[in-house]
């Protein structure tokens, strides 16, 4: 078990919900995926809420859930990526619980994102993904790089980004 609830955030393809999992299983707790209790809300996936609603309507579910979410024992919560830069989200993640940043380059984001199977990215439906990503990231590096601990994951497993986690947290 967990004594905080623990919020990972970063850019899509990052491997948020694929590190969340394994580290809720670790932890011995729960796992939420943002972007997940979105799409089981609204019976819509995250590129059709975009496209009907918008992306400000999508930011203001996100709130809500994170709100939701962090009023729950403590758990693992996977953010979507552009979570903590809307708002006030980062300050609130991070009065709740522990804030970890997953990093990875833009060269390897690019290549999981298009190797995914996972559904649409609604903010990559552009010509250059790659100048997307870059603007993206720069967008964000702010809230990205004030998360509680900054874990890399550029040519690591799963597996070794979990144990990273679990070691960041053992440092509280």
């Amino acid at each position: 078990m967990i004594n905080n609830t623990v919020f990972l955030i970063g850019f899509m393809g990052t491997g948020k919900s694929a590190a969340g999992k394994r580290a809720a299983v670790s932890l011995k707790t729960c796992f939420y995926d943002t972007d997940k209790l979105i799409e089981k809300d609204l019976n819509m996936s995250v590129s059709g809420i975009f496209q009907t609603y918008g992306e400000e309507f999508f930011r203001k579910k996100e709130r809500e859930v994170l709100e939701e979410t962090a009023k729950l024992p403590p758990c693992v919560i996977s953010t979507g990526g552009g979570t903590p830069a809307y708002g006030d989200n980062l300050k609130f993640m991070k009065s709740k619980g522990k804030v970890i940043t997953l990093l990875a380059s833009p060269e390897t984001i690019l290549r999981r994102v298009t190797s995914s199977s996972h559904t649409e990215r609604p903010l990559l439906k552009t010509p250059n993904q790659m100048e997307q990503i870059m603007f993206l990231l720069q967008k964000r590096a702010y809230y990205y790089i004030n998360g509680d601990y900054l874990i890399d994951t550029d040519d690591r497993s799963v597996e070794d980004v979990v144990g990273e986690i679990i070691k960041s947290l053992a440092k509280n």
